[in-house]
């Protein structure tokens, strides 16, 4: 059972398996070959942090990010194969606020944005590694993130919302017909259309 499918790089794509405990594969679309990435129990500072992975990301600095099942986020800098592990510690205000992971998006300022199941979104800044929370969206839920030229988009339950960075503020709710958009992109042909 394939959870996601992502291009990290052109030709190589990562497939997530959330459902059973197999890693993650690595598939080259050029020449067919796959290959398997699991934690090692004997280098975990070398290796992804579990078995059981949801979803993957890479932003434009070339980290990937991988979203684990069990609220587990690893950091991935492939220059030189360095693991960072983040999740949500109690007593811990630099901690993320929750383990339930849906998404990581990179803002145009360089910003990592971490959406959660149930307490908005949190926002890593890579140069102080330090964790803001915002988690006032309505339903507690943020499901996808899509920054425009002019707006911050941010789909969770019951809708679409705008989010305004400089006061961490949702509004403006847009209506779905479904319970919650959990995938927002920019049409390729006319940026002022969103799906």
């Amino acid at each position: 059972y394939i959870h996601s499918i992502s291009e990290i790089r052109p030709g190589e794509l990562w497939l997530t398996h959330y459902t059973f405990p197999v890693g993650v594969d690595v598939f080259n679309t050029e020449t067919g070959q796959a290959y398997n990435y699991k934690r090692d129990q004997n280098a975990p500072d070398r290796s992804i942090s579990s078995d059981t992975l949801f979803n993957v990301y890479r932003d434009r600095t070339g980290i990937i990010w991988l979203v684990h099942f069990q609220g587990i986020l690893d950091k991935i800098d492939p220059q030189n194969r360095k693991f960072t592990l983040y999740r949500h510690h109690p007593n811990n205000e630099n901690s993320l606020a929750e383990d339930v992971i849906w998404k990581v998006y990179q803002d145009q300022q360089g910003l990592t944005w971490i959406l959660l199941a149930s307490k908005g979104m949190d926002a890593l800044d890579p140069l102080t590694d330090t964790v803001a929370h915002y988690p006032d969206i309505p339903g507690g839920a943020a499901y996808d993130m899509l920054e425009d030229r002019q707006t911050v988009w941010v789909t969770g339950a019951g809708g679409i919302y705008t989010f305004d960075k400089a006061t961490g503020r949702y509004s403006d709710l847009y209506s779905l017909d479904c319970l919650s958009g959990q995938t927002i992109i920019q049409d390729r042909h006319d940026e002022n259309i969103l799906w």
